[in-house]
């Protein structure tokens, strides 16, 4: 997980002597003036600011320069050498669009950006946090789930787990799964194939007590009739929410969570667009 610019930002002093620390090092950069070194020299020096202009060099020598340089990279990283607190790497843009914590404003360097991870033997508490919240996430969806699954059985002891129970992100899943008791449909019908699935998610905020993160999910959730003995209501879409999670009690809990409204989901004998699951 790559840390986003808010992040740099703030460890910007301890980035700055590990790069240098990088690059004056014998072994990684023994050719000190040869290109690739000051090809990634510019990158780290586009990307805390200090410059805004990209590196005078073809596509295809920059493309050579990024080979190079993470190959060395990866060996040195592989290397018994002194643990360091952050790892760089150089990623194409085409890549990065489908990074978890993509930023739009992010610096690309003829078409590469150079992206800083913190070293995994080596967290601090705030780096702890953050690779917790897509284990949030996931731990959500299934939560609020299996309170689909259950009905007409109220049960609410996973989804308290994860969610605030004073939120509205959860009043909205209890006061659903209330009404479709009384409504006296059911996910529990034979063969029903209801399911979940998360396809992405990016950590568009992340401090140490919010965290505001964007998913990309299918639902298939098919609500059976007791009373008609068919289906009455087909929710099947694929689309994104934003899950704003506060840090509470040593883990995160969702508070919020904004959906899109569904663009197929119908009634089964009757289409309406519907906001619920």
């Amino acid at each position: 997980m790559y840390l986003s610019l808010g992040e740099i930002t703030q460890y910007e002093s301890d980035i700055r002597a590990e790069f240098e620390a990088l690059l004056n090092n014998r072994w990684f950069s023994a050719r000190r003036n040869s290109k690739q070194w000051a090809f990634l020299r510019h990158c780290f020096q586009l990307l805390i600011k200090d410059i805004t202009t990209e590196f005078e060099c073809s596509k295809n020598q920059a493309t050579q320069y990024k080979f190079e340089i993470n190959d060395r990279l990866l060996r040195y990283y592989l290397s018994p050498t002194t643990p360091v607190k952050f790892v760089f790497s150089l990623v194409h843009q085409n890549i990065t669009s489908s990074f978890e914590d993509s930023e739009e404003n992010y610096p690309y360097c003829n078409g590469y950006s150079l992206r800083v991870s913190y070293n995994q033997i080596k967290f601090d508490e705030l780096q702890q946090r953050r690779f917790l919240i897509p284990k949030t996430i996931a731990e959500a969806i299934d939560a609020e789930f299996a309170v689909y699954q259950k009905v007409p059985l109220l049960n609410f002891s996973q989804l308290k787990e994860v969610f605030d129970e004073n939120s509205s992100a959860y009043k909205v899943i209890y006061n659903k799964a209330h009404k479709r008791k009384s409504q006296r449909w059911t996910l529990q019908n034979p063969f029903n194939p209801s399911t979940k699935r998360l396809i992405n998610i990016k950590i568009k905020k992340f401090e140490s007590e919010i965290a505001e993160v964007r998913t990309k999910e299918y639902w298939l959730v098919m609500w059976w009739s007791e009373s008609t003995q068919q289906y009455e209501y087909i929710y099947s879409e694929e689309n994104h929410q934003t899950y704003i999670l506060t840090w509470k009690k040593d883990k995160w809990v969702v508070l919020e969570n904004e959906r899109q409204q569904p663009k197929t989901s119908v009634r089964y004998r009757q289409s309406k667009t519907n906001r619920e699951r």
